[in-house]
């Protein structure tokens, strides 16, 4: 039961890439269609984390300040991912996001007294090198990294490092306790500033937008919301966090590079794959 609840985390863990890059495309000619693409799926979330939260209700006002910061940090980071996906490749976008346990790692070696071993440290330069592989775009002349890709994944990573970091911390000050109230609340902000976004937008495609695709940004939010629970059923197996969070992390790059390459026909330089591979590489050594 353990690796077929693995099996799903990873493919769930996917599903955002995927359905971001699907969302984008076909809606490629429309006016504004992130807006509404990042409200229904805030909207989504935050149904979903209220059922949780109400059902097993437990309440500590100290939780509030960390949830404020996760919902603004998770907004950054979605939000980001949208048109990062817009305008760059699939694939490149879920390894950059992902290597925000570059900063996460460095947090809990400076804040949570966390050793610094060869292991984290090979990580750490192999997320580097990641970086700057998949970023770098070559010969001026022939330039194929837009530069609002490069904005919004870096936009993205610094989002998701504080989303880890953010929510880590509240785990160890009130001992794994309040999670479904710390994402309750969280959800609040995002989808406030979801709502305020999609009302100055460009609304003269929605209709034929939410006739087409509304169901995408649904299906990206209830996955985010499963991923979470998923991982957190896992942590309870018997299997160690050094098995989960490597096969999560570099099976989700996986499968979304498998289906950039086939649906989607991204390209790759050939540097960009070996900075894939040192993602990977990183990805394993970074959650041992």
């Amino acid at each position: 039961m353990a690796y077929l609840l693995l099996i799903g985390a990873v493919l769930l863990s996917a599903v955002s890439s995927i359905g971001g890059k699907f969302y984008n495309r076909a809606n490629a000619d429309r006016k504004d269609p992130n807006r509404l693409y990042t409200l229904l799926m805030y909207c989504s979330v935050l149904a979903g984390w209220w059922i949780l939260f109400l059902t097993d209700f437990d309440f500590e006002a100290k939780v509030l300040p960390y949830a404020a910061v996760f919902g603004v940090s998770y907004t950054l980071s979605t939000a980001s991912v949208v048109y990062a996906l817009k305008y760059g490749p699939a694939s490149l976008t879920q390894l950059i996001v992902s290597m925000s346990l570059i900063v996460a790692a460095v947090w809990g070696i400076l804040f949570w007294g966390e050793s610094l071993t060869w292991l984290v440290a090979a990580g750490l330069m192999f997320a580097v090198a990641a970086l700057v592989l998949t970023i770098y775009s070559g010969r001026r002349e022939s330039r194929k990294v837009s530069f609002k890709w490069v904005l919004f994944v870096l936009l993205a990573f610094v989002g998701n490092a504080s989303c880890t970091i953010t929510q880590r911390t509240e785990q160890m000050m009130f001992h794994g306790q309040y999670g479904n109230m710390l994402m309750a609340f969280a959800m609040i902000p995002a989808a406030i500033i979801g709502v305020v976004s999609f009302l100055k937008s460009d609304r003269r495609d929605m209709k034929i937008i939410l006739k087409k695709t509304w169901f995408v940004p649904v299906i990206v939010g209830v996955t985010n919301l499963l991923v979470n629970l998923v991982v957190m059923m896992l942590v309870q197996t018997d299997l160690t966090a050094s098995l989960i969070y490597p096969v999560i992390g570099v099976g989700g790059l996986s499968v979304v590079l498998i289906v950039s390459l086939a649906a989607f026909r991204e390209k790759l330089r050939w540097w960009q794959w070996i900075g894939i591979a040192f993602g990977a590489a990183a990805t394993v050594l970074l959650s041992i």
